[in-house]
């Protein structure tokens, strides 16, 4: 039954707000409509003020064209009138604007004066008392009856066009002397009049005749209504409502209608929402109460669970307060993070730069200095022993720097093994002997080895030092310096300081030069491969060659390798020239074969970068496939300490899958392991040039070159030896078991047309015989 009721108060609260509404929005819609008509009047107002106002401005040259025609007397000498006259028409013709049509002087009724002639010849020379129009003679009779002004219109001209006229009959002394007119064209009027630039609909006429602008069936229905009065002539302007104005009330009050239902309805259901609400509230106390009452245990159960409650509020009030220590700690690690190094913990770049700024604003007589520095050879110790031993060694570095006790305004690390300190004060005590005397102090901190994996491990820095205000007023300027001065330390081999010069921004700037230019060698044909020629002194024949890049500089000439194999390393060109010699290097190959018909082999170096490409195995195949070099007649050299990392292991053996070979170039040079030759896929060594330059004068590199050939053959690896100069050394060689050598005893590198002569050319005299110590062994 409660329901039924509910549902019955709520039938009749929705009938009545409805009702309520529907009475609110058509009182709305009718204030809305009467806006329309109050906006319809004023715009009928103002346009109807606007065309009196014009109409009025124009009549008003009707008193200046009486005053000219009185102040000439019988006496005046007729020429002057008729001289004079147009001049006065033309000044008052010009002074009307663009509405008046034409200004008439007529003595004795005759037209003798009309301005402006053109579009009024019909006019001209007309005698009024003889119009033959009936509306004409009664007017001219109406303006004999009194001396005032009279205005007539719309009146339908001689001349075509239907126009406003102001006409005055002129008596002098008591008699007739003749008329002026002014005419006023209508659509002129109107139009400098703004009728009909409104949206509401408009019609003039004349009271008691038919519409002359617009629909005379306006003035039928409902419309708004205004007099315009010209003396004694009457208009009428009648105006009704624009159908867009009544559109945009309707539907405005179709909105605000909507929006209302829509609250109501919105109303309704939180008013059935709130009732159900109620409802299930109401059960749920019940339900509860009577739980309650059936059992005092479980209210005592609700007691200790809310104390329990409590218990755990409080403590996730402690957790809270140790949440926002926690977060202080955070923003307190974050704004340390942003300013210093996690590896070392002293500051980074960005606080260098920000401290180097603030020293720099000190003013004049402040000065300072940059010593940027980095370690040399260090690439290798993450090589060889891992980037965490390499961290380990940053962080000693810092701490011996540190124990130094510097002078420093603050030391810094930049990334990787780069370091800057910047020392400043006054002028007098920041002199050069002070700054020398720091960079030294830096260079004794490396004076002890480091100990890596039990092994002593001696590292030095290369320092650039640049200072202010000599060598620059600017952040970006002193590093930018400090940074060329320490390149120059590490071109004359490292481990010393130099201060900046402005002779070695020049070395820098021709460097970068340099560095453009080679990115274009390629496209210009400047890069050659040269080819330098192996011997296999047991088959007394060259057996391959050995691919070595060239480049040949338009302007500087043939540029040293050890120049420019750095720099596209640097610039990330080394892959894509690496690329381009292996397909030279294999085509030519190729050719050589098919040519003379005897097997060669092709050795190409390979980078680093080169080595950790994903693609490089791609690459191989796709040189080999477009060349038709057979995989055999490949050898591909790795340098020693590139080829000893477990993360190329994979890549090699794929390469060894596809049948090329793998050599390792200046063996015993770096930090070897037998296990890792053992267990990569190598197929030869080639003894460093290094140990073969001591043959002849160290017994130690002797010693060292049988070591390694006895090594390689118990492992089944071709040796070969780089570098062989003289005959000594190639009879070394043999006797100690090594047949492959490579050098400028047999031949230097040489351009690809003279490969094929030495192909063809007898070295048998050249190799040294076993067993004869006599050196006449030909």
């Amino acid at each position: 039954m409660k329901i039924y009721r509910h549902l019955a108060l709520l039938t009749a609260v929705l009938f009545t707000l409805l009702w309520l509404g529907e009475s609110v929005m058509r009182q709305y819609e009718k204030s809305l409509l009467e806006a329309v008509d109050s906006d319809t009047q004023a715009e009928l107002a103002s346009a109807s003020m606007t065309l009196q106002a014009v109409a009025d401005r124009n009549f008003d040259l009707m008193a200046s064209l009486d005053a000219y025609v009185r102040s000439f007397d019988d006496a005046y000498p007729k020429a002057a009138i008729e001289s004079l006259t147009p001049n006065f028409l033309r000044t008052l013709y010009d002074s009307s604007g663009s509405t008046a049509f034409n200004f008439i002087i007529a003595p004795r009724g005759i037209a003798s004066y009309v301005y402006p002639t053109a579009g009024n010849e019909a006019i001209v020379g007309w005698n009024f008392f003889e119009d033959p129009r009936p509306e004409i003679q009664r007017q001219i009779q109406h303006d004999l009856a009194d001396k005032k002004m009279h205005i007539y219109g719309p009146v339908k001209l001689l001349q075509g066009n239907t126009a406003l006229i102001a006409r005055k009959a002129v008596y002098r002394h008591g008699q007739f002397w003749g008329f002026i007119s002014v005419s006023l064209d209508l659509e002129r009027l109107l139009a400098q009049s703004q009728i009909g630039e409104g949206e509401a609909p408009m019609a003039i006429r004349q009271t008691g005749e038919p519409a002359f602008y617009g629909d005379n069936a306006l003035f039928d229905g409902k419309h708004f209504a205004r007099d315009v009065i010209f003396m004694d002539n009457r208009w009428e302007m009648g105006v009704t409502p624009s159908e867009k104005s009544l559109r945009e009330a309707g539907r405005q009050a179709d909105i605000v209608r909507g929006m209302g239902l829509f609250a109501l309805v919105l109303i309704m259901l939180l008013y059935v929402g709130i009732w159900r609400q109620r409802d299930t509230l109401r059960r749920m106390v019940d339900r509860r109460t009577r739980e309650l009452r059936e059992s005092n245990e479980e209210l005592a159960a609700i007691n200790e669970n809310l104390a329990s409650g409590e218990r755990e509020l409080r403590e996730q009030y402690v957790l809270l307060d140790q949440y926002a220590d926690a977060l202080r700690e955070s923003e307190q690690k974050l704004s340390h993070m942003a300013y210093h190094d996690m590896l070392t913990n002293v500051s980074n770049r960005a606080a260098f730069l920000k401290e180097l700024g603030r020293t720099l604003s000190g003013g004049d007589e402040m000065s300072a200095a940059v010593l940027f520095f980095d370690l040399d050879r260090f690439k290798s110790i993450n090589d060889n022993y891992g980037h965490q031993k390499g961290d380990e060694m940053l962080i000693e570095v810092v701490g011996r720097i540190r124990a130094k006790r510097l002078n420093a305004r603050m030391i810094a690390r930049f990334g990787g093994d780069e370091f800057a300190i910047l020392l400043a004060g006054p002028a007098e005590e920041m002199g050069r002997s002070a700054v020398k005397a720091a960079a030294e102090t830096v260079l004794t901190a490396f004076e002890e080895p480091f100990v890596i994996l039990g092994q002593s491990i001696y590292m030095s820095p290369s320092i650039g030092i640049a200072r202010y205000p000599e060598d620059g007023a600017d952040q970006g300027t002193l590093l930018m310096k400090a940074d060329i001065a320490m390149y120059q330390v590490k071109r004359e081999g490292g481990g010393h300081y130099r201060f900046f010069e402005p002779l070695m921004e020049t070395e820098s700037l021709l460097k970068l030069e340099m560095g453009n230019h080679l990115r274009e060698a390629m496209q210009r044909g400047e890069l050659e491969v040269h080819y330098q020629p192996q011997v296999d002194c047991a088959m007394e024949r060259v057996f391959g060659i050995e691919a070595l890049l060239r480049w040949n500089h338009t302007s500087r000439g043939y540029i040293s390798p050890a120049q420019f194999i750095p720099l596209a390393e640097e610039l990330n060109l080394i892959s894509a020239i690496g690329e381009w010699v292996l397909r030279e290097a294999c085509g030519y190959t190729k050719r050589l074969q098919q040519t003379y018909g005897i097997p060669l082999q092709v050795s190409v170096n390979l980078s680093v970068r080169q080595l950790r490409e994903k693609e490089i195995v791609a690459k191989v195949q796709a040189a080999l496939a477009a060349t038709g070099l057979h995989p055999s007649d490949l050898e591909l050299e790795i340098t020693e300490n590139m080829a000893m990392k477990d993360e190329q292991l994979e890549t090699l053996r794929e390469l060894r899958r596809l049948g090329v070979a793998i050599s390792i170039d200046d063996f015993g040079t770096h930090y070897s392991s037998l296990s890792y030759l053992k267990r990569f896929p190598v197929t030869k060594i080639k003894l460093d040039q290094y140990f073969v330059r001591g043959i002849g004068s160290d017994e130690r590199d002797r010693a060292m070159i049988q070591a390694i050939i006895l090594m390689a053959k118990s492992f089944r690896l071709d040796v070969l030896a780089e570098g062989v100069e003289t005959r000594e050394q190639a009879r070394f060689l043999r006797e100690s078991g090594c047949e492959l050598i490579q050098g400028y005893y047999f031949y230097r590198p040489m351009e690809p047309g003279a490969v094929e002569g030495a192909l063809l050319q007898r070295i048998d005299d050249k190799i040294p015989r076993l067993g004869d110590k006599t050196g006449n062994d030909v």
